[in-house]
């Protein structure tokens, strides 16, 4: 007969295991990036904004396979219940819309605060052409890597740390105090200034209240994936409609 292994869910041992990761976390990204960033400018060739670039993306996957292989284990051994009921129909589509919209109104504000001029940048193909041979490869490799890491990558592993193996850990002291902690630990790793931290808030509620009522962190991973699409395919472009 198999038995369902303990573990401490003690505030204290979830709170030090929080800070475990993501100082693992951040120290992975730190150093990827810093190796990264010597082995292109130096082996590869690539000029300071290229190589820095590219260097960030090694970071973010090296930081993110951490904390995927963390939130794996812990899903394996800890499955989430699906509620019953859940969310309906209705619900799921509301949410959906909610996610699509966020970005348009966080670059609307943005805009109406600072007065951003949301002109557009050149085209991926219009870069492409500074580049030849071999470099050129690495352009659209890194390209589609870019799309690859916001809009698949990090609401899967995001998701599934934040709102499977932190949320399981918390949720048992009250749904409040499990939502403030985890969008707080949410937050923490996106360090984009006051701003930035403070207009990811309304998605991090609306991740928190789809894994309240689902009891899974599943369809928190498509909402915040449709979040990042629209948010990477071009919200700025759109908004310029409006000028």
């Amino acid at each position: 007969m198999e038995t369902t292994p303990s573990e401490d869910k003690s505030l204290a041992t979830t709170i030090w295991s929080l800070v475990l990761w993501l100082g693992l976390f951040l120290i992975t990204q730190a150093c990827t990036v810093a190796v990264s960033l010597v082995l292109l400018k130096n082996v590869v060739g690539l000029d300071a904004i290229a190589a820095g670039n590219i260097a960030m993306l090694c970071g973010a996957i090296a930081s993110y396979a951490l904390l995927f292989v963390v939130a794996k284990r812990d899903a394996r051994l800890f499955p989430a219940a699906q509620k019953e009921g859940g969310l309906g129909v209705a619900a799921k589509g509301l949410l959906i819309f909610a996610a699509i919209l966020l970005p348009f109104a966080v670059l609307g504000l943005r805009k109406l605060l600072f007065g951003l001029d949301l002109r557009l940048g050149p085209s991926p193909i219009t870069l492409a052409q500074q580049f030849q041979g071999y470099l050129f490869v690495i352009f659209w490799m890194s390209y589609l890597i870019a799309f690859i890491v916001p809009v698949i990558i990090a609401p899967i592993v995001e998701e599934s740390f934040f709102r499977h193996w932190l949320w399981r850990r918390l949720e048992e002291r009250g749904l409040w105090l499990t939502i403030g902690l985890t969008s707080a630990a949410f937050l923490l790793i996106h360090l984009r200034g006051p701003f930035g931290m403070l207009s990811l808030l309304p998605l991090t509620l609306l991740l928190s209240f789809a894994r309240a009522r689902t009891g899974s962190p599943r369809f928190g991973m498509w909402l915040h994936g449709i979040n990042n699409f629209i948010a990477f395919a071009g919200a700025e472009m759109l908004l310029r409609l409006f000028q």
